[in-house]
Parts: C-alpha cells; sequence; structure tokens
C-alpha cells in the first residue's frame, strides 16, 4: 500500500517538474530571438533534398544528417520559422520526462538537472542539434539493464545518436565498443537466435560508422590531408580542411584544459572509490574521456562542455549510482550552479535582445529589395534571410539561402570578411549587411559619404555574462535610401 501511495506521488512529482520544464521553456523561447546557427540549420532543411546534404553540403558543415532531418520533418507538416522554436521545446521534454520518470535520482536532482544551464537554455532555448542529446541518452539509459534482449532498438539508438555530433559519435562508438566486448564474453552461453541478432547489429552499426564519416568528411583533393583527418577523427570538422593538433589558445587555455582534465579524472577516481564499481569502472572511462579529450584538445566551444556532463549522469544512470552519497554531493554543486546560469540566461533572454536579426529583416522589406545588389559578408546573415522566402544577397548562391563554407565554391565568403572603406565604396553595391563587425570611425567617416548606416544592437549570453555581439550593420547607399535618417 505504501509502495503503491509512493510511486504516485513520484508519478505526480516528475510530472510537475516535466509541466513547469514545458511551460517556463516556452515562456523564454517566445521571447528568443534566433541567430546564425540556428537559422542556418532551418535553411539547410528548407533549401536542400537529402540527397543533397548527403552528397554536398554536409561535408562542408561538420554536423551529421540527424538534425537537417528532424526540421525537414517539422517543415512538411507547415511549420515556419517563427514556430521553429518549439521543436527544441518539444524534443527537449520528452528527454526530460524520460529522464525524471525512468531514473532514480532523487527528487532534487531530477529537478536541479532539469533547470540546469544546459538542460533548459543551452539545449533547448537556444535551437540546435543538441536537444536531441538527453532524449537519446535518456532512451538507451532507460533500456541498458535489457541491452542484450533488446539489441535491435539499442543499434537504431546508437546511430541516431552517431548522426547527432562529432562528440555523441564518440559516444556511440564507446557504448558499441562496450556492447562487443559483452558479446565476446558471453556469447557461449547465449542461444544462436541471440548471438546472430548481436552479429547483424554490430555490421549495421560498422556500416553505419563508416556511411557517417564519408558524408560528413570535408572535401579534399589532397591524399595526405585526408589520412591525417581520419586518423584525428576531425572528420567533423574544417579547420580550413588541414588538421589540428594541439590545444587552442594560448598559456590560460592551457591551464584551463589542464584544470578540466585534472576534475574529470578526480570525479571518475572518486566514483570508482565510492561505489564498488569494480569491473564496470572501464565502461566510465570509455564513456566519458574520447569526448573530453577531443574537446581539450580538438574543438571546444562553451556548449559542448554539456555533453561530457551528460555523459557522466548517463554513466551513473547505467551503473545504478543514483543514490551515492559522493555523487549526489558533486551533482548538487554542479547542477546548483548552473542553475544560477541558466536563471541569469533566461531573465537576460527575456528582457533584451538576443540577436536582432527579425527586426533588420522587417528594415529590409520596407525597400524594393529584390530589386537591390543586397552584399552579405558572413554566416550570420542566414538569421535574416530566414525571414525570407528566397536568399536576398547577390553574392550568394541565388537558389540557396544559406552561407555556404566550402571554399572552393565562389559562393563562399570569407566568415569574417571586411573591405577597406575605399574598396567598399568601390563596389559600390546598393546595400551591405555586416554582423557582429565594428567600425572604426576613420571607416565610418569615409563610408558616410556615400552610405547612410542602420545598426541593429543584440548580443547572445552564455552562463552568466555577454558572450560575443550579434549586432547587425546595414549600409544603405544615400540615393536609394528612401527612409534615410540620420545615424547617432
Amino acid at each position: 500500500m505504501k509502495s503503491t501511495s509512493s510511486n504516485k506521488t513520484h508519478g505526480l512529482f516528475n510530472l510537475i517538474i516535466t509541466i513547469t520544464f514545458l511551460f517556463l521553456a516556452t515562456y523564454v523561447g517566445i521571447h528568443h530571438e534566433m541567430w546564425g546557427d540556428e537559422a542556418h540549420a532551418w535553411l539547410l532543411a528548407r533549401d536542400c533534398s537529402i540527397v543533397e546534404l548527403l552528397t554536398t553540403y554536409l561535408h562542408a558543415e561538420g554536423h551529421p544528417i540527424l538534425w537537417f532531418l528532424v526540421i525537414k520533418a517539422f517543415q512538411s507538416l507547415g511549420y515556419t520559422y517563427y514556430d521553429f522554436f518549439m521543436l527544441s521545446i518539444i524534443i527537449s521534454t520528452v528527454g526530460v520526462a524520460l529522464f525524471t520518470y525512468k531514473s532514480k535520482f532523487p527528487w532534487y536532482i531530477k529537478t536541479l538537472f532539469a533547470f540546469s544551464y544546459f538542460t533548459f537554455y543551452q539545449y533547448t532555448i537556444i535551437v540546435r542539434s543538441y536537444c536531441l542529446i538527453l532524449m537519446l541518452y535518456s532512451l538507451l539509459a532507460s533500456i541498458w539493464g535489457k541491452r542484450h534482449k533488446r539489441i535491435f532498438l539499442i543499434t537504431f539508438l546508437l546511430i541516431c545518436l552517431m548522426n547527432t555530433t562529432a562528440y555523441t559519435y564518440l559516444f556511440s562508438a564507446s557504448i558499441s565498443s562496450i556492447l562487443l566486448v559483452e558479446w565476446f564474453q558471453k556469447k557461449k552461453k547465449w542461444n544462436e537466435n541471440t548471438n546472430r541478432n548481436h552479429i547483424i547489429s554490430f555490421w549495421i552499426l560498422a556500416f553505419s560508422f563508416i556511411a557517417t564519416i564519408i558524408y560528413v568528411f570535408p572535401l579534399s583533393t589532397n591524399i595526405n590531408t585526408l589520412i591525417l583527418h581520419s586518423f584525428s577523427l576531425s572528420f567533423a570538422f574544417f579547420d580550413n580542411y588541414s588538421p589540428y593538433f594541439g590545444v587552442r589558445g594560448g598559456l590560460s587555455a592551457k591551464i584551463y584544459y589542464l584544470f578540466s582534465s585534472l576534475s574529470i579524472i578526480a570525479v571518475i577516481f572518486g566514483a570508482y572509490k565510492q561505489s564498488c564499481l569494480k569491473n564496470k569502472f572501464w565502461e566510465m572511462m570509455l564513456i566519458v574521456i574520447p569526448p573530453s579529450l577531443f574537446c581539450m584538445l580538438k574543438y571546444y566551444n562553451l556548449w559542448h562542455l554539456g555533453i561530457i556532463l551528460f555523459s557522466f549522469i548517463f554513466c551513473f544512470w547505467i551503473h545504478k549510482m543514483e543514490k551515492n552519497k559522493y555523487i549526489l554531493f558533486l551533482l548538487i554543486i554542479t547542477l546548483g550552479i548552473q542553475n544560477y546560469w541558466n536563471i541569469s540566461a533566461s531573465v537576460y533572454d527575456i528582457g533584451n535582445t538576443f540577436c536582432p536579426a527579425e527586426s533588420a529583416s522587417n528594415f529590409i522589406k520596407k525597400y524594393d529589395y529584390k530589386n537591390l545588389d543586397i552584399y552579405g559578408t558572413t554566416i550570420f546573415n542566414d538569421a535574416i534571410n530566414a525571414y525570407f522566402e528566397n536568399n536576398i544577397f547577390s553574392n550568394w548562391n541565388e537558389n540557396r539561402s544559406f552561407f555556404y563554407w566550402d571554399k572552393r565554391s565562389k559562393y563562399c565568403q570569407d566568415s569574417y570578411i571586411f573591405f577597406d572603406a575605399k574598396e567598399l565604396i568601390k563596389k559600390n553595391k546598393d546595400m551591405y549587411i555586416f554582423t557582429s563587425h565594428s567600425f572604426n570611425q576613420a571607416q565610418i567617416d569615409i563610408i558616410k559619404e556615400k552610405y547612410n548606416f542602420y545598426i541593429f544592437s543584440g548580443h547572445s549570453y552564455a552562463e552568466n555574462d555577454i558572450y560575443e555581439s550579434l549586432d547587425i550593420t546595414i549600409l544603405v547607399r544615400k540615393d536609394i535610401d528612401k527612409i534615410a535618417r540620420n545615424q547617432k
């Protein structure tokens, strides 16, 4: 009787967490203005066929195809760019529901995790492929105890993960390795049907890993570059199509990465000492270390750190460490700080302009923009193009609205191109659109002779501080500017 009552209480509490998450995420999401990276994925899915994505465009993206397929499905249902923010909210809510209902973490850890910075803000409010990770990790963890009986479902989830991000590609490889080792250890005890299913599963996974590398691999005619890329696992990033070795940044970055390494080792060692993992210790190492090293040695942005956190929580979940006092202590500190970050970021996003792309697009629509020579300069201009049915930039591929990274394409512009002020005037375009770029006073004085300045301000926000400027500067040639005004 007590057990039934307790289950109902837990079920009600889990429902409250899920509904509260959905409500608050929707409220913040309504106020969020999507920026270049969010718009870029939308435009790729909108303007390209699946075949074009696989054979051409994803080679220059560094991101596998799953997110684009999800967006395509969303678009096929008739939803517009104005509805896009709800896609990540729906997916994240499913992930939170799975985590709260299926895991055995205490109620306070479930609450802290649901409203932590990465779960709530960075992977939900920011509409990117990372919203898929919690849902897929939770699905995988929830059936982990029956992994060998449901090997084909596990295989499907691993294929989804390897096609989500480079980090989850490594995670998928680690899980596949664990399954393979377990099969070698137990195959003599299993019946013929179970062994056959595992062999089929491993062949499917092997094919999928190779296929993912092939369609995401940066295009290059230099065979040495291809070989180095394959060995460095850097196929998921372009870096001008050359391999990158060593730590990004200067001495401060190296010190940061050193402390990050030590903290990861400390958590794993502490978990081992406190939880008697025994022979399962190597599994945690195999799951957490590859993405951590990839982050520290190859490619890092602030938002990637959440994947490592999720990987730790996945390990604690599948190894039944949800009640371990050492783990709970670490999670309370980590998630408590992240709840503060989440509140800070969400409040900022509600009250301030994240990306002014919609305001800038409405401004452009006041002109006869279809007949103007408009020059777009960076990928962040995707955020503007997403508000138009077709590409508005004369120097981009007229049939594609997204910025194209491939350096061999005539439509590819330097990501941070800057024209000399005199050269800009000489080109004599009707309109220039600069994003995240500032002009010095000398340049402004030269450009103002022929162009009017219109500046739309916005800033991205990360954790508890402004991250970068997302200002949009529009230069309109004076002789065609019908709504000219003085620019302060």
